[in-house]
Parts: structure tokens; C-alpha cells; sequence
């Protein structure tokens, strides 16, 4: 067992399924058949304050402090809390040593790739929102076999993920004593948003740039069908599901008028 197979199990107990809200759109059958999931950078998400460093002091301040990081850790102090980034920050620093420390290490965060799922397939805004106004589906996936799977198909020396924290104002980025308590805040920072984004109810998963990861078919466990989603598009993803490697779960998800819910009803294609 791995050590992020390890934390994937003990991260939260009652994590058993996380799930992605897609739309159907121009690569969403070609990512199914190949069992992909795009990591994006921050930069493309909703949120114009994500993965965002919140200075300590002003800025003459924070960019002394943060260079004598960045010399700590080019000096050979090991970094790894946020996953796969440090060798590349150091190419990228020496290469652009024009850059302050703070800007180039700002850049770095924004080329972070990130993929975004959620505790709850039932939230009507993520539906409505990520879902393709409900035409879409959500993808449920096992959360300990997804971490397995990302970390062997795709050859990684790690990963990270968490769940998101959601406070009403943006921790402030502190220096630290030494890069490994610089490293423990900007992993802070990567997964706190405004409260205003609590419904989301998010956990991500976090690599060192934005491309596509291959999944095992054993972690993906169950499909939900969005009320508004064609017959053409729910007929073409259970043909491409429909072979051995997969035992997928299917639901549609019903509107209930009386108390203006989502519920999942069941059914064998």
C-alpha cells in the first residue's frame, strides 16, 4: 500500500465517494472511453481569488522573506507537501531570476494542475452549474481506488489531496521559520476558499502541472443521469461503459416537486 493510499483511507471516514459533476461537451465521451480526467490550472476556475498568495507584510517584507525560502530550498531542504512541485520551481526560478521570488512563485502555483470533486451528487447548484443545467451527469468514484489508480496508471511519484476548508477571510501566506513551514502554509492556502463557495462541499486532487491522468476502471462505481440529459448521450455512455472491466451503477436523478429535492432512482440498463 502506498503512502497516499494510506492517507486516502484515514482522511476522512466516512469518505467512501467523491464525485464529478460533468457537462457533455467536445471531449467527455473521448475522456470516458479512455477513463481520463483533466487536471486544470487555477487560473480557468470560477473563483478569481483561488490558489491566490495572501502576503505577510507588505511587499518588500514578504519578498526578503521568501527568497531566503527559495534559496533554502535550492539549497536542498526537502519540499514535498505540495506534490511534484519543488525540482520544477527551482528550474523555473534559476531560469527567470529576473522574476522576485513572490512572482515567480506565484506563476508556479498558477501552473499547479488541479481536478475538483465533491462529497454530495444531490446539490442542485453544482447540477446546475457543472452538469450542464442538469443535462450532464455526475461520475462517482471510489476516493481510496481513484488516489490508487491516479498514483500506478500514471507512473506518479506523488499526489495530493484534501479536503477543501471554507473560511470567511483568505489565511494570510506566511513565511515560516524554514521552507517545510512555508510549504505547510501555501498547502493551506491551496485548499481554503470563501464561505461563499461552501456548497460546493469540495475535495481535490492536486499535481505538479495541468494534463490529462488515466483512472482504473475499478474506480469508477456509478453513474447519475442528470433530469434534463438526452437519450442519445445516456444511451452512447452506458455502450461505452457497458464491458467487463466495469461494474457501474446507474441512476437517474428524478426531481421531487413536494419538497423540491433530487432523488437517485436505480435501474438496470
Amino acid at each position: 500500500m502506498s503512502e497516499y493510499t494510506f492517507r486516502a483511507m484515514y482522511l476522512d471516514p466516512n469518505l467512501s465517494y467523491i464525485y464529478k459533476y460533468c457537462p457533455i461537451g467536445n471531449y467527455f465521451f473521448e475522456n470516458l472511453q479512455n477513463r481520463h480526467i483533466y487536471f486544470s490550472s487555477p487560473q480557468s476556475f470560477n473563483d478569481l481569488f483561488e490558489v491566490k498568495i495572501n502576503p505577510d507584510g507588505n511587499d518588500i517584507e514578504y519578498h526578503d522573506q521568501i527568497s531566503k525560502r527559495v534559496d533554502e530550498i535550492r539549497d536542498g531542504i526537502t519540499y514535498k507537501v505540495i506534490a511534484g512541485i519543488q525540482a520544477e520551481f527551482r528550474r523555473d526560478f534559476r531560469a527567470n531570476s529576473s522574476h522576485s521570488s513572490f512572482d515567480a512563485f506565484q506563476e508556479r502555483l498558477n501552473q499547479l494542475g488541479v481536478s475538483c470533486f465533491s462529497e454530495d451528487f444531490k446539490n442542485q447548484v453544482m447540477w446546475g452549474l457543472y452538469a450542464q443545467k442538469n443535462s450532464g451527469v455526475c461520475l462517482c468514484f471510489d476516493f481510496v481506488e481513484l488516489i490508487d489508480s491516479l498514483q500506478k496508471e500514471n507512473g506518479l511519484d506523488s499526489i495530493d489531496f484534501d479536503k477543501v476548508l471554507y473560511k470567511e477571510d483568505i489565511p494570510v501566506t506566511k513565511a515560516g521559520k524554514n521552507a517545510i513551514e512555508w510549504a505547510e502554509n501555501l498547502r493551506e492556502r491551496v485548499y481554503t476558499k470563501l464561505v461563499e463557495w461552501k456548497h460546493e462541499m469540495e475535495v481535490r486532487i492536486l499535481h505538479s502541472s495541468p494534463e490529462v491522468l488515466k483512472y482504473s476502471a475499478q474506480a469508477l462505481r456509478k453513474i447519475y443521469f442528470g433530469a434534463k440529459i438526452s437519450s442519445e448521450h445516456k444511451n452512447e455512455i452506458i455502450r461505452i461503459l457497458s464491458v467487463p472491466e466495469y461494474t457501474i451503477e446507474y441512476f437517474d436523478m428524478i426531481p421531487n416537486s413536494q419538497n423540491q429535492s433530487l432523488i437517485p432512482i436505480g435501474f438496470i440498463p
